[in-house]
């Protein structure tokens, strides 16, 4: 349609104006013949301009210029007091040096000569003078119709586009709707599936390990039953992982609000993390900067920390270090996590963060890993209106860095003051409608 309105207009401007240049040129050139034959007779080219008003036609403008642009004459149209603007000497003076100058010109005349179109021509005279005829022609008439029909156009194309935006989000939306649905009921298994396993494997576990604990076994079965007790675990792992990334794709779930220090929470992690990082020979610091306050979920960036660290202790290399630094960055707490480790290369790095990934499938295995790890901080910080990002090199090591807005402190709120904020902000906790709220 824009196309259409485009192509539209362009066909209506020159029908209307198009014959209008082409009279203008025509009599511009009958006009200056008739002054290099009166020229050519007199021997003077100032005596012979303007041309009469008998060499041209009714309601036409005429005016006539010498060489440097100087105004010899006009007609008596032209000389009217409204139409004054006419006489501007841009146009003759291109008209000089191209040969020919066209363009249209405004005046405070009323009607039909509120717009003029004006045409130069240059006249060459014998003994290489040179001078220059200038006609116009009324046109507001015209250009008045083509002014309507652009706003018409854009009109049309206003309504045209904001029928077409409600008629395809509306077609969109039905479309959509089975897939979004599909997707709903796909997340809702996952969770309450993810929730209905997580009892009987405790249980299993549990009676797993009561049976070695409490029987004297073959070493073959004692063995059999240890391996099945790590399958176990690992699918604990896997349904609590589950469980979290559908709780945390429902954006209507409710997260707890609290005013939470990630310096404290970061020391927090290292001290769990530090018998494993021990037990592995690998040096594990921290760096936390003054505190740095943020509305939160304390469980869940706790967890997301948690898990960071726990990756850069499993895949880093002997005698390696994990550094856990906080710091503020202008208006954003940054937490972030470098290794001293293996690294990953350039064509897993983009793929990180999606689930199931894992850059080695064996050894991600044999850790205990299924590739949820990086989509459940994902999840989280995007739930804190926060951003994750991962950098890495091989044979370097690998920096995670995640970054949530601080409290608003530029109103003076102390951390007392933003508890009690917190508290009222808080939401009450909508009503359960599936196993993946209970």
């Amino acid at each position: 349609m824009l196309l259409s309105g485009i192509v539209l207009y362009v066909e209506v401007q020159r029908s209307l104006l198009g014959p209008v240049q082409q009279g203008l040129r025509t009599e511009a050139q009958i006009l200056g013949a008739a002054w290099q034959q009166d020229a050519q007779q007199f021997l003077n080219i100032q005596a012979t301009c303007p041309v009469g008003p008998q060499d041209s036609v009714p309601g036409l403008l005429v005016d006539c210029y010498d060489a440097h642009g100087h105004l010899l004459g006009q007609n008596a149209i032209a000389r009217a007091t409204e139409l004054e603007s006419f006489t501007e000497s841009s146009l003759p003076a291109s008209a000089i040096g191209n040969g020919r100058s066209e363009g249209t010109i405004r005046t405070p005349a009323r009607g039909d000569y509120d717009v003029i179109e004006r045409y130069a021509a240059r006249v060459v005279f014998p003994g290489q003078g040179k001078g220059v005829v200038l006609v116009g022609s009324p046109v507001g008439t015209q250009v008045s119709t083509l002014t309507t029909l652009l706003h018409l156009l854009l009109l049309l194309g206003g309504l045209t586009i904001l029928l077409s935006l409600g008629t395809g989000l509306f077609l969109a939306n039905r479309a959509l709707l089975p897939a979004r649905l599909a997707y709903q009921r796909q997340r809702d298994f996952i969770a309450d599936a993810s929730h209905e396993l997580r009892t009987p494997l405790t249980m299993l576990r549990s009676s797993i390990e009561l049976v070695l604990r409490g029987r004297h076994l073959p070493p073959q079965d004692a063995e059999l039953l240890q391996d099945t007790v790590q399958e176990v675990t690992h699918l604990t792992a896997l349904a609590n992982s589950l469980l979290t990334l559908a709780r945390l794709d429902t954006e209507g779930a409710h997260l707890e609000q609290d005013v939470i220090d990630l310096a404290m929470l970061s020391d927090e992690v290292t001290r769990w993390a530090q018998p494993l990082a021990t037990e592995r020979g690998l040096l594990l610091r921290v760096e936390a900067s003054s505190p740095l306050l943020v509305i939160g979920d304390n469980a869940l960036l706790q967890q997301a920390i948690l898990i960071l660290v726990d990756n850069a202790i499993k895949y880093n290399v002997p005698e390696g270090f994990v550094l856990l630094r906080t710091r503020q960055q202008q208006n954003l707490a940054e937490v972030e996590v470098r290794d001293g480790g293996m690294g990953i290369s350039e064509e897993h790095l983009s793929h990180l963060g999606e689930r199931f990934y894992r850059v080695d499938k064996a050894r991600s295995r044999e850790s205990g890993g299924a590739g949820l790890g990086l989509s459940i901080v994902n999840s989280i910080v995007r739930r804190h209106h926060g951003s994750f990002k991962l950098e890495s090199q091989v044979g370097v090591g690998t920096v995670a860095t995640i970054k949530i807005p601080l409290i608003d402190r530029t109103d003076g709120m102390t951390s007392d003051n933003a508890l009690e904020k917190a508290e009222e902000d808080k939401a009450p906790e909508p009503a359960s409608h599936s196993s993946a709220q209970t």
